[in-house]
């Protein structure tokens, strides 16, 4: 899963990249960032494997969407829009007199802007090439939605019209969470934005990014202590992380032993079969059954042994819905 990072210039948009990443700005613009979760270490610390993975999520600072002396965006840009799954869009909120509100809508209306001068082309372009009508149909839609000034995503396209879609990546039909960057002394009153971004089914998050980069470079023994100091379990930015995970609808299911406990992040409502693919396709293939147990339940005992006795763990199918924690042992034969 990729999540983009985008904001108006001064923002704070490479100092947030900073503090999700822990890297240095101008080194790199994408960074790997692990989903801390207390199930995988709660797991680790007790079959004490060689390695722990966490399921992880990709930033990328994909920059300044408004540049100046130029009208509408490149090419270039939308590309790396349509690349994300999620956007984190930076607000800068550091003085009096900035407009929350007023830096949304410039940034919103762009990538509204740019998607319609996109679809339209398309449209063109597919009507010279005698694309179906349903194709011709939902692609329209989109095109009516955008020239309501309203985000792609409002469409109200069915499921099938969508599928007929999917090539097609636009930036007003990302998710999007609303990171509101400010001063460490300063508490900003977010209401009034809040409302604003209603229509945008966005999540909306306060954090100041210039603390989060200083614990980000911080050892982990200082960052726990300095966490500790500040009455919290974790940094700000893990807040976005998780956020960005949820709204993705993903969750992860685990796999454990003496060599690895790992987080297999998935969409939620996939089965047994599919998930099993995720390790490796072979065990898709062969799937015979999945061994299953909840990790609230397995944390109860400690012990799969113990767990098989108390008949905690069960066998599931193919069609088995996996739910978010399942600790799960695939039985496979290819």
């Amino acid at each position: 899963m990729i999540a983009g990072i985008l904001g108006p210039q001064g923002s704070g948009k490479t100092t947030l990249f900073k503090a999700m990443t822990g890297m240095e700005p101008g080194k790199s613009n994408i960074g790997v960032v692990k989903v801390h979760d207390p199930r995988i270490m709660a797991l680790s610390d007790i079959f004490k494997p060689k390695k722990t993975t966490f399921a992880e999520v990709d930033f990328e600072d994909i920059g300044n969407p408004l540049k100046r002396g130029r009208s509408g965006m490149d090419s270039q840009y939308m590309e790396k829009v349509g690349k994300c799954d999620i956007l984190v869009l930076t607000l800068g909120q550091f003085y009096p007199g900035n407009d929350l509100v007023q830096d949304f809508h410039g940034v919103m209306d762009e990538l509204i802007l740019a998607d319609l001068s996109f679809t339209e082309n398309t449209l063109h372009r597919w009507k010279k090439e005698h694309r179906s009508p349903r194709e011709l149909e939902a692609l329209a839609r989109v095109v009516s939605t955008l020239e309501s000034e309203k985000p792609a995503f409002k469409s109200g396209l069915s499921e099938q019209q969508a599928g007929l879609l999917q090539g097609i990546r636009l930036a007003t039909d990302r998710q999007l969470i609303v990171v509101v960057n400010t001063a460490e002394d300063k508490d900003v009153d977010i209401s009034t934005l809040r409302r604003e971004i209603g229509e945008w089914d966005a999540q909306i998050l306060k954090i100041c990014a210039e603390v989060e980069a200083e614990i980000a470079e911080m050892d982990t023994e200082s960052q726990k202590e300095f966490l500790q100091d500040m009455g919290v379990d974790e940094p700000a930015v893990q807040r976005v992380i998780k956020e960005s995970f949820k709204m993705m609808d993903r969750i992860s299911f685990f796999t454990t032993g003496s060599d690895e406990v790992k987080a297999w992040p998935i969409r939620r409502g996939t089965v047994a079969r599919k998930a099993a693919g995720k390790i490796h396709s072979d065990i898709e293939r062969g799937f015979i059954r999945a061994e299953v147990i909840a990790c609230d339940d397995f944390m109860k005992v400690k012990d799969m042994k113990i767990a098989r006795e108390k008949a905690l763990l069960r066998l599931e199918g193919k069609e088995y819905v996996v739910k978010d924690g399942d600790i799960i042992n695939f039985r496979f034969n290819v």
